[in-house]
């Protein structure tokens, strides 16, 4: 649990029981942009220690950890960021959308495709499929959020999905010519496997 670079039993010992972090959450003390850079290295720290913890397979004991640094550092987004793949690791869907609902930040489309990204990651296909789902749903013009789906799409060789999403794309975004290049590319291949299922 010792990374290239830290070291998990120092990092720990001091992030847990010698910072203080006097004034670092109270809103009423000035910070400026070095502190902020201070805060944020807080966070990471914190967010090293979750991710070790996470690795040796403890997602509770990761979680635990997030919690304090998201007390400590409560508009900090990469805490609700790392969360949210916790729990995707996890398969804690309706646990991870409340949570994503309740997340004090506007970024909720970045949280819903961490949850998809890290869900695939895992092999959790179909979590993955139901959340960049819902994600396009909810977010039907965000580009990260749609490649993310029709990629998913692409590797599970759901072509007909696959057409559906893309050419729904196309028709509301003309002017990407990247996914008009794709759907292209999709509907060529789709001929050929039409013409090889029915022998000519």
């Amino acid at each position: 649990r010792n990374g290239p670079g830290l070291n998990f039993d120092l990092t720990s010992k001091r992030y847990l029981e010698e910072y203080s972090y006097r004034g670092v959450s109270d809103s009423t003390i000035f910070k400026n942009e070095s502190t902020a850079r201070l805060m944020n290295n807080y966070v990471q720290g914190f967010l090293f220690i979750a991710d070790s913890l996470r690795s040796a397979g403890d997602y509770e004991g990761a979680l635990e950890i997030v919690r304090r640094s998201m007390k400590l550092l409560p508009n900090a987004f990469d805490n609700y960021a790392y969360a949210a793949q916790v729990f995707a690791y996890m398969g804690y869907l309706d646990t991870l959308q409340t949570f994503i609902e309740e997340a004090p930040t506007i970024r909720k489309r970045e949280l819903y495709y961490n949850w998809g990204v890290t869900a695939a990651a895992a092999g959790r296909w179909d979590d993955a499929a139901y959340v960049l789902e819902l994600t396009h749903r909810m977010y039907p013009d965000y580009v990260e959020g749609f490649r993310q789906l029709a990629r998913l799409y692409y590797q599970q060789k759901n072509w007909d999905r696959l057409l559906e999403i893309v050419t729904a794309w196309v028709d509301i975004h003309p002017d990407d010519y990247e996914t008009k290049s794709l759907l292209r590319q999709i509907r060529k291949e789709q001929s050929v496997r039409n013409q090889t299922r029915d022998g000519g």
